[in-house]
Parts: C-alpha cells; sequence; structure tokens
C-alpha cells in the first residue's frame, strides 16, 4: 500500500514546520489525527507530570545533559508551556 504522507522523497530535508504543514496538507483525516494526538499528549503530559518530571531527573543524573535544559528553559517553564498551548488549543476548538 502506498503512504501518501511519507512519499515525499525530501521528507528528511524537511523543517519541522515544513514537515507538520505536509502532514496538515495531505488530508483531512490526517489533520484531524495529528490534532487528536495534541489533543491527547497535553492532557497525557498534565497528568503526568510528577512521573515525567521524575523521569527527566533520573535521566539527567544518568547522561549529564538533560532535553529540558538544552532547550533554555527548565522543566517547570517546560510545563508552563504545554499549559499555555492548551489553554490555546481549548480556546481555538471552543473545549474546557
Amino acid at each position: 500500500m502506498r503512504n501518501i504522507l511519507t512519499d515525499n522523497k525530501s521528507i528528511k530535508k524537511m523543517t519541522n514546520r515544513e514537515f507538520i504543514n505536509h502532514i496538515f496538507n495531505t488530508s483531512v483525516v490526517h489533520e484531524v489525527i495529528l490534532m487528536k494526538i495534541i489533543d491527547d499528549g497535553l492532557k497525557a503530559s498534565l497528568s503526568n507530570k510528577d512521573k515525567i518530571f521524575d523521569e527527566w531527573e533520573r535521566s539527567k543524573n544518568e547522561t549529564k545533559k538533560d532535553f529540558i535544559d538544552s532547550l533554555g528553559c527548565n522543566v517547570p517553564v517546560y510545563f508552563n508551556l504545554i499549559k499555555e498551548i492548551q489553554v490555546a488549543y481549548n480556546l481555538k476548538y471552543k473545549l474546557k
């Protein structure tokens, strides 16, 4: 079966923004599924905040490098950004 999403030979050269736009432009079904993934991810991240924080702390201690630190923000800032995105998402789709 041909995968219309990944049959693009230039997909590895895309920026993150181009890649997301590619998914959105592939089909309405892909767009809806990606929005569902974003919604589920926001909810899961915030409901598992303590567990995620603990895992990052453990990983940071093991590798001496932390993904969040590499972004220039700490874990509380990361979760604040997730909350901001969730508020915007809920406003856009009129969710509570």
